[in-house]
């Protein structure tokens, strides 16, 4: 699949489809990727991936682009940047600056 496909697949993506996509480009720049499904003992509104690599650690929250942050998402996230944790929200309309993100080329 080339670029131009791979990018018009991405933005139709499913939540699911999408954090699939994420968890490859991840794998392709070096990351390694931690999901945790939601399952008696896991809070309620923790980041959907932990991406570590590079020196970093990144904790993202993926949504369609229609997705909404829950509170305790917002919460949760607004804690973790309190303590110095590089949180971000990605959306498939999101694609290149998350790969910017990943390669250590964003603003």
């Amino acid at each position: 699949m080339g670029t131009i496909e791979a990018a018009a697949y991405i933005a139709k993506a499913t939540e699911a489809e999408f954090q699939r996509a994420v968890i490859d480009a991840a794998a392709a720049l070096g990351w390694v990727s931690i999901h945790f499904r939601q399952m008696l003992g896991n809070p309620i509104g923790w980041p959907d991936l932990i991406l570590v690599g590079h020196g970093r650690t990144v904790y993202a929250e993926l949504k369609s682009e229609r997705g909404k942050v829950s509170p305790k998402q917002a919460e949760w996230h607004h804690l973790l940047r309190q303590h110095g944790a590089e949180v971000h929200v990605w959306r498939p309309s999101d694609w290149s600056a998350l790969v910017a993100v990943l390669n250590g080329t964003a603003d």
